[in-house]
C-alpha cells in the first residue's frame, strides 16, 4: 500500500506544472530558472524524474523474481506504456500552461523521459541482482 501511495505522489508531482509557480514568487522563479537554465540540466532532470518513476513502478508492480519471461515482458511493456502515458500527459500539461502548440521540444522530452525510464529499470534490476547474489552467498 505504501508503494501505491508513493507512486501516486510521484505521478502527481510529475504532472504538476511547477513552472506555473514562477508567476507567484520571484525567489522561486530564480531558483527554477537556475535549475532549468541549460538544456543539459533540463534533460538531466527529465531523465532523473522518469528513472525514479520507472523504479517505483517496477518495485510496486514487477517484484516477482521467478516470473516466466513472457509474463515479465508483458508486465515490462505495460510499465513502459504507463511511463509513455505520463510523459505525454506531462508535455500536454506544459503545453496548456504555456498556451502554445506542440513542437519538436516535446518529442525530445518524451524520448528523454523514456531513456530515463530505461536507466531506472536497469538500476533497479542491477541492484536487485546484487542483493540476490549477496543473499545467496550468506545462506
Amino acid at each position: 500500500m505504501k508503494r501505491i501511495v508513493l507512486l501516486a505522489i510521484w505521478i502527481a508531482a510529475v504532472l504538476f506544472p511547477f513552472g506555473y509557480l514562477t508567476v507567484f514568487s520571484q525567489r522561486y522563479a530564480s531558483a527554477f530558472n537556475f535549475v532549468f537554465a541549460s538544456d543539459a540540466s533540463h534533460v538531466l532532470m527529465h531523465a532523473f524524474i522518469f528513472a525514479g518513476l520507472m523504479a517505483v513502478l517496477v518495485l510496486t508492480f514487477a517484484r516477482e523474481r521467478n516470473a516466466p519471461s513472457r509474463a515479465w515482458l508483458i508486465k515490462l511493456l505495460m510499465l513502459y506504456a504507463v511511463v509513455a502515458f505520463v510523459a505525454g500527459s506531462r508535455e500536454w500539461v506544459q503545453l496548456l500552461h504555456k498556451a502554445r502548440q506542440s513542437a519538436s521540444d516535446e518529442w525530445l522530452d518524451i524520448a528523454t523521459d523514456l531513456t530515463g525510464a530505461t536507466v531506472g529499470l536497469v538500476v533497479v534490476l542491477s541492484i536487485g541482482q546484487v542483493i540476490t547474489r549477496s543473499h545467496r552467498r550468506m545462506t
